[in-house]
């Protein structure tokens, strides 16, 4: 396949509009507070781009703990305003741990994304020299638009995780599985936010 294919020459250009809000006390395990970023992009021929076409991305998280024990709520949309499908360089792609964790990282691909998720972990050990380590879970729904593997053009999957991290200087290190409702499973070792 040649390379044109597999990443299409696009001329872009537009105006992006983005509002951003933060009171998450730890940007990798938060246990108060809660984030909420909004933006808009509308592609437009009059500045350059190849067509016209607005995007909407959503995402929101929100944590709450007592004791050991914490709870995130997360919470994204990726939409496109009108019928027309997206350009092929403005594709959805989803899928990686905590993201659909059964799923590899961009493996899920379609013209939208509605998806949600909670989080619970509870802390093994007090701030430290590695911080802290936890074992977690997470329960995940999402559901992509338009994709091209599904009978109906959507897909509706639902994934868990089962996980032990460690809140290290160098960033969050975990251990993890991943199952989906269709049996298709990963294994993880990351290191960073997921």
């Amino acid at each position: 396949m040649p390379p044109s294919e597999l990443f299409p020459h696009a001329r872009t250009g537009g105006v992006q509009a983005r509002l951003r809000a933060d009171t998450l006390d730890n940007r990798a395990f938060p246990r108060s507070g809660a984030e909420a970023d909004l933006r808009v992009y509308a592609s437009r021929t009059a500045m350059g781009a190849d067509s016209n076409y607005s995007k909407l991305s959503f995402s929101a998280l929100t944590a709450l703990a007592t004791g050991p024990h914490s709870l995130q709520g997360a919470l994204e949309v990726q939409h496109k305003p009108g019928g027309s499908p997206l350009p092929d360089h403005e594709i959805v792609s989803f899928g990686g741990f905590l993201r659909m964790s059964s799923y590899p990282t961009g493996e899920l691909v379609g013209n939208s994304l509605h998806f949600g998720r909670l989080v619970y972990n509870y802390r093994l050990t007090a701030p430290g020299l590695l911080n802290c380590a936890y074992v977690g879970a997470s329960a995940e729904l999402g559901r992509v638009g338009n994709t091209i593997d599904a009978q109906d053009g959507e897909q509706t999957v639902r994934s868990n995780a089962l996980y032990i991290a460690i809140d290290t200087p160098l960033g969050p290190l975990y251990f993890g599985a991943g199952r989906a409702s269709r049996n298709q499973t990963a294994l993880y070792l990351l290191i960073g936010k997921p």
